[in-house]
Formats: C-alpha cells, structure tokens, sequence
C-alpha cells in the first residue's frame, strides 16, 4: 500500500497495486477509537428490577374495548345531555 498524498486536509489518497482509494480520517480515526473502546471495556450486568404485579392480557383487551367502544359512547351521552341542558335552560 502506497500514500500518494493528503487531499482537503481530511483524506488519504492511497494506492494498492492498480486500485486508488480514498480514505476518509475522520471516519477512519471514528472506526479506531470504537474497535479500541470494544476490545478494552468490560461490561458489568446489572440484575433487572421485577415488578410485584403482572399485568395480565385481559386488562388490556378490557382497556381498549374502553378506548375504542365505549369512551366514544360516553362521549357522545356528554355531548347531548349538555346540548339539551342548554337548549332547556
């Protein structure tokens, strides 16, 4: 591999055998520090926190029957009880 020169002060030009190739240094310099990072930090695990309560499926599906059946009902039984209040009154 042979370094023919510097281009726009952020790229290698190299060249192998008949290839030419740009190398970015920022992206290069990037790719060393995290492969370094990689190979010299250790990971410790942390035991995760378990809730008391399970929260079964069936809360769920009666939460949006709700959301999806009834609050638009309950809305409307709002709506026109307070339309009628004002027509009354």
């Amino acid at each position: 591999m042979k370094i023919i020169g510097q281009f726009n002060l952020g790229f290698i030009i190299v060249q192998l055998g008949s290839d030419l190739f740009i190398v970015d240094q920022h992206a290069s310099d990037e790719k060393y520090n995290f492969e370094t990072l990689k190979h010299t930090t250790v990971i410790k695990s942390q035991t995760m926190i378990q809730y008391g309560v399970v929260i079964s499926y069936s809360y769920f599906i009666i939460l949006a029957l709700f959301e999806y059946l009834l609050l638009p009902v309950l809305c409307n039984i709002i709506l026109w009880y307070t339309l009628l209040m004002v027509l009354y009154y």
